[in-house]
Order: structure tokens, then sequence, then C-alpha cells
């Protein structure tokens, strides 16, 4: 599994994967969505402060405490497919 942390980030990055994890709040959620330019790939919100963020965009909540126990088990879950799809639409707007 590749983490990255920095903002400097290419279509060329995305190519090889299948699913696009985004931890943190709406913020992070909507900063991961606009660096993803491919519509075809999912991208999964993980609210990892539900005590102080809504988190209306993302699919899960998993706080920070609690990362170590609950994201492997999330990971197993698409693993093995055990999960169900909420597509959302995005607008993507250019100059």
């Amino acid at each position: 599994m590749q983490v990255t942390r920095d903002y400097q980030i290419t279509d060329k990055d995305f190519e090889d994967k299948d699913l696009i994890v985004s931890l943190g709040g709406d913020g992070t959620f909507l900063k991961t969505a606009s660096m993803v330019k491919m519509n075809t790939l999912p991208i999964m919100g993980i609210n990892t402060d539900p005590m102080r963020s809504v988190g209306h965009l993302t699919s899960i909540k998993i706080p920070y405490e609690s990362r170590n126990k609950d994201i492997p088990q999330l990971m197993d879950y698409i693993v093995t497919e055990n999960f169900k799809y909420i597509y959302k639409q995005r607008i993507r707007l250019d100059k």
C-alpha cells in the first residue's frame, strides 16, 4: 500500500490504482477529489475526527484513536468485497 503525503501528484500516479482512500475530513476529501482527474477511480473518504467534523462527504467515521484496529478491518472488507458503492457525482470546472 502506497501512502502519499505530498500534493505534487499527477494522473500517472493513479494509473495502476483501484481505490483512493482519503483520511481526514470533508476538506481533505475535497482536496483528494480535486487531485484525481479520472472519474472512474473510486475515492473513499474516512472521517478521522468525528468529534469535531461532521464528515458529510466521507463514507465512514473512524476516530484517530481506533485507527490501528479499524482501518485494517476496513481494508479486509474492501479486499473481500464486503461493501457497497455509494455514487456521488463530481463536477470539475476549468477556465
